[in-house]
């Protein structure tokens, strides 16, 4: 019976993609923006941007460094890149750490990623066009999310958040099962660029708003922009 071939990465720049992706994580698009506002406006990004350069970026060289320890030494799970890191007995349970962690990240992301999905949608049919006052964008959230109320698979019927739910599961079980070339490489080839694109032209949409009040023409971008930078 023929050995089956070891999954690799079809190219550098695949790899790339797919820790940028990573890094970049649903955080710095939906929690980023309020935890600036809350936290100083500009003055927010000096200790995001020196985080970064201290841990985020040194802590992404070491995973690629100990995953291709690993590699070379025909280790490809955690608990077997720390056998071969640190070759005493009972190491390999470090690893285990690795394996139950991202399922305990996954449990929630997979619900952000449906909560973003959803909204996409209703954005897209006309749903989301509720005017100019925030309370009614809250008030759908709540509904949307069910947190408002305990039980509410209970109620009857299945809810929209659990339909978007399974699609986006489904969707992460498929790019899984293709595997690290055909499923999250060849994904990430198209949806970190696609990423990309997407900020620059939301970026340029929010410097085309100028006032949501007409009455009001002081309350423009760039004067929020002044606010978030002068002392």
């Amino acid at each position: 019976m023929a050995e089956q071939a070891k999954e690799s990465w079809g190219s550098r720049l695949g790899v790339i993609l797919a820790v940028a992706g990573s890094a970049v994580g649903l955080g710095n698009f939906l929690r980023f923006p309020g935890l600036a506002a809350e936290y100083g406006g500009g003055v927010f990004l000096i200790p995001y941007f020196v985080s970064m350069v201290i841990l985020g970026i040194p802590i992404c060289w070491c995973e690629w460094t100990i995953g291709r320890y690993g590699g070379v030494r025909g280790f490809n799970s955690a608990p077997g890149i720390f056998r071969a890191l640190l070759p005493v007995r009972g190491s390999q349970y470090i690893g285990v750490l690795a394996l139950l962690i991202p399922v305990t990240i996954y449990m929630y992301y997979v619900y952000i990623e449906a909560w973003c999905l959803g909204y996409a949608w209703y954005y897209a049919t006309g749903a989301l066009d509720l005017g100019r006052d925030p309370a009614r964008y809250g008030e759908f959230f709540e509904t949307f999310v069910g947190v408002r109320e305990d039980g509410l698979m209970t109620t009857g019927g299945i809810q929209p958040a659990v339909v978007f739910l399974l699609v986006c599961f489904a969707a992460n079980f498929y790019l899984i099962y293709r595997g690290l070339s055909a499923g999250i490489e060849k994904f990430c080839t198209y949806a970190m660029p696609a990423l990309v694109l997407i900020a620059f032209v939301v970026l340029a949409r929010v410097l085309t708003l100028g006032t949501p009040v007409p009455s009001r023409p002081d309350h423009n971008v760039f004067t929020g922009l002044g606010f978030m930078w002068n002392p």
